[in-house]
């Protein structure tokens, strides 16, 4: 497969701690540390299986994993807020309608808003015919 794996990940934190430790060879003891015992009692054989797996020999997870499991849920964390914010900035950036629409809507609710707001044509409305005095058939 292309790209950085899982187990690249885990070998340079590995090598990173031999190297604090003064080890010059950078990946030495990493194939011992990454594989967990089986006991003769989970495989049903009479010798001691190993299985990749960051356990102690009762079958509990270490240290170590607990502390790849955290970093790798906050690097979950940051990239998905990574992500919302670019999708938050263009959201402000780019306009849902776009400009000459909303001109054209703000136009239409100015001219219905006139229309509706003048007085000398709602004040000559006949209630019983529903007509207005500037109608030319009433005339």
């Amino acid at each position: 497969s292309s790209g950085i794996n899982a187990e690249y990940g885990y070998a340079f934190e590995n090598a990173d701690r031999y190297k604090a430790m003064g080890i010059e060879e950078r990946l030495y003891g990493y194939v011992n540390f990454s594989l967990a015992y089986a006991s003769p009692e989970m495989t049903g054989l009479n010798i001691t299986c190993r299985y990749w797996a960051y356990r102690d020999r009762d079958g509990k997870h270490n240290f170590f994993f607990w502390k790849l499991f955290s970093v790798q849920l906050l690097f979950i964390i940051f990239f998905e807020h990574i992500v919302f914010g670019i999708v938050k900035l263009v959201d402000i950036v780019i306009p849902d309608i776009p400009s000459s629409v909303q001109l054209k809507i703000d136009i239409d609710e100015t001219i219905a808003k006139l229309v509706l707001d003048d007085d000398d044509v709602n004040n000559k409305v006949d209630a019983a015919t529903m007509t207005t005095d500037l109608d030319p058939t009433t005339k």
